[in-house]
């Protein structure tokens, strides 16, 4: 259902459906918007191959179809941090720490959205322990990685703009109480808690949380006009 959200944004994003089809058959690969869509298109074949073998029961398809899977989500995950670094006028997009952020938030929102869900039927221990850990470490990754690029000295004016807009200027609300305070500290302290209530509540919090981060993330750098 995701994946299908996914796609059908990016072919709206092009304006018009029939460029999707341009993206696919007449590639330039030098795009990540290129890749992004071979991804994505692979990605749905994948599973929809993972689906029709656990239903037919055909254990080796569907092995091998579980790792192809896995490696195109990892590209699905974070191709994004590539496409917008193409942009090169947009000086924020241009970290390396990019592309890390996109793959923990993958990461996180895949448990947070396990949490919640696992409370319709009764889940097993261990999946509640390890959904919990996933959910710790990647919630700390997380807030280190974001403070670290909002902290550290930024090689452009642009970049230094946009953080300083983040952290001290339009969106500090937004960041530190939605983000931060919100998305970040509150479900580590219901984690810390253990399993229980506090775990699909927690997962509701980060992935609000992570939806106002990337909203900024998108967001802040085109308020700086090009010069």
């Amino acid at each position: 259902m995701f994946l299908l959200a996914t796609t059908v944004l990016l072919i709206k994003d092009l304006d018009q459906p029939k460029r999707f089809l341009f993206v696919l058959l007449r590639p330039h690969f030098s795009s990540w918007l290129v890749k992004g869509g071979y991804a994505l298109s692979l990605f749905g074949a994948f599973v929809s191959a993972m689906i029709v073998s656990l239903w037919l029961e055909w254990t080796l398809v569907y092995q091998v179809a579980l790792w192809l899977a896995f490696g195109t989500a990892t590209i699905v995950a974070i191709y994004t941090a590539f496409l917008f670094a193409q942009a090169k006028g947009r000086d924020f997009w241009q970290s390396p720490t990019l592309s890390i952020h996109m793959i923990i938030h993958s990461i996180v929102a895949g448990a947070a959205s396990l949490s919640i869900i696992a409370q319709f039927y009764s889940p097993p221990s261990w999946l509640q322990n390890f959904l919990l850990i996933v959910l710790f470490g990647g919630v700390l990754a997380n807030m280190i990685t974001m403070l670290f690029e909002l902290t550290i000295t930024h090689p452009t004016t642009a970049s230094s703009t946009v953080a300083h807009e983040i952290t001290k200027g339009k969106y500090r609300l937004a960041f530190w109480l939605g983000v931060i305070a919100m998305g970040n500290v509150l479900p580590i302290g219901l984690l810390l808690t253990g399993t229980g209530i506090g775990l699909p509540v927690a997962g509701f919090l980060i992935l609000a949380g992570l939806f106002i981060t990337e909203k900024i993330w998108v967001e802040a750098p085109q308020r700086i006009s090009l010069k």
